[in-house]
């Protein structure tokens, strides 16, 4: 419950300093990153064009849960995918701890459960793609990687990558 609180304690802080001719005497703080944490590694080999992935169970102790994620794709294409193509990462909550919501390698994911999408460049160099500041569910949660661009992941080597991190309102 103390999480709870302090978690609708930031979102209304955060909701507040946006709105035009509203002063709050709290203010926010970015905290220091969490350790970086391999979230899809094998899952993602030769994954094909259209086709989806789903990781391990991640989470679990809402207590101590980060409120943000900085999801890092990390992909060396074979061949070069069209520019602007997407990949899709999507986080698959258990909201009762232990039944997860529909979405998984075969079955389509609840639009509920988008959480960005990765614009590829059209090159065969490596890339790193980020999306910044996701919200990170509280409890257990699968993510889903849906590789909408226009080429197949290679055989090996890429990485799905998650660094949480928190704000405070002081």
């Amino acid at each position: 419950m103390p999480a709870l609180i302090s978690r609708l304690v930031l979102i209304v802080a955060l909701t507040l300093a946006l709105i035009p001719g509203v002063s709050s005497a709290a203010t926010i703080k970015q905290l220091a990153y969490e350790t970086i944490t391999a979230v899809m590694t094998t899952e993602l080999n030769a994954l094909g064009t259209n086709s989806r992935a789903i990781s391990a169970a991640k989470g679990a102790d809402a207590t101590a849960a980060n409120l943000l994620g900085d999801w890092i794709l990390t992909v060396d294409f074979v061949s070069a995918p069209t520019v602007d193509g997407l990949v899709d990462l999507y986080l698959v909550r258990a909201a009762d701890g232990t039944n997860y919501e529909d979405g998984d390698a075969t079955n389509r994911p609840v639009a509920d459960s988008f959480a960005c999408s990765f614009q590829l460049l059209g090159t065969t160099a490596a890339q790193r793609l980020t999306c910044r500041d996701v919200p990170v569910p509280p409890g257990l949660y699968k993510t889903i990687i849906w590789n909408n661009g226009s080429q197949a992941f290679p055989a090996t080597g890429s990485t799905l990558s998650v660094r949480e991190h928190n704000r405070q309102v002081n």
